[in-house]
């Protein structure tokens, strides 16, 4: 069978019908779009590795941008008052998270706590 513009169908209808059909073929993929759950697991690093839990560097890094180390030294407090005292710095506006939080406040109580 032939298909030309003489029997009806025009070549624009002919090309664009052609066109869609690369396009759906070049669409057709057997490649997952997201990684398998253990793959992803397997290349993530446990947070317990990363130096941001470094309780002195925490300090060094987010605390003595807003105030000087010293600060801390001449201030020792209970885990409690640690405590008290990053979460009203945390509403001040220091960017920390649970990890990170829990890692200066154990580094503030042993090494300048009550």
């Amino acid at each position: 069978m032939r298909v030309s513009a003489e029997k009806g169908y025009p070549m624009k209808k002919l090309i664009l019908l052609l066109v869609v059909c690369f396009v759906l073929a070049a669409c057709a993929s057997t490649q997952p779009v997201v990684k398998p759950v253990e793959t992803i697991a397997q290349t993530t690093t446990p947070v317990q590795n990363t130096p941001s839990l470094d309780g002195a560097a925490i300090l060094e890094n987010q605390c003595a941008q807003c105030h000087s180390p010293e600060k801390v030294k001449q201030a020792p407090r209970s885990r409690d008052q640690w405590s008290q005292t990053v979460d009203r710095m945390i509403n001040k506006g220091a960017v920390l998270s649970d990890t990170e939080k829990a890692a200066l406040v154990d580094y503030l109580v042993k090494n300048y706590g009550k």
